[in-house]
């Protein structure tokens, strides 16, 4: 599974029953991505967090370690490889909203299309009196 994005860092958690990723916080330079490695039947979320601002997980530090997102934070949902191998994601403004973020499958598969937010939901345009 890849993970791209703007400078910044993102955290991760495993939901119950799934084993926790080797990292659960990483640190990405503009532009850049990283692989991470996830069991073949695995679910969980990211988020971008901003140490002592939205979506820190751990007081400052970079690994979050079965902790989960501060709100407000924009989560992107997996499930992987259940009900017969289908994989399943979203975008979830369940702990609030933080930043614009997308999802999109890679691979040639199955007609999956990309999971996004890409509005700042907080603008005065959005918001609802």
């Amino acid at each position: 599974m890849g993970v791209q994005g703007g400078e910044g860092e993102a955290g991760t958690l495993s939901d119950a029953g799934s084993s926790a990723l080797a990292q659960t916080g990483l640190e990405l330079a503009s532009g850049a991505s990283a692989n991470l490695i996830a069991p073949a039947a695995w679910s969980g979320r990211f988020w971008g967090l901003f140490k002592c601002g939205t979506g820190d997980c751990s007081r400052g530090r970079l690994d979050c370690n079965g902790a989960g997102a501060t709100p407000p934070a924009t989560l992107l949902e997996l499930t992987l490889g259940t009900n017969g191998g289908q994989d399943f994601y979203d975008v979830s403004l369940v702990d609030g909203y933080n930043l614009q973020v997308s999802l999109a499958p890679q691979g040639e598969q199955g007609s999956c299309v990309s999971a996004s937010c890409p509005t700042d939901v907080n603008r005065k345009e959005c918001s609802v009196f």
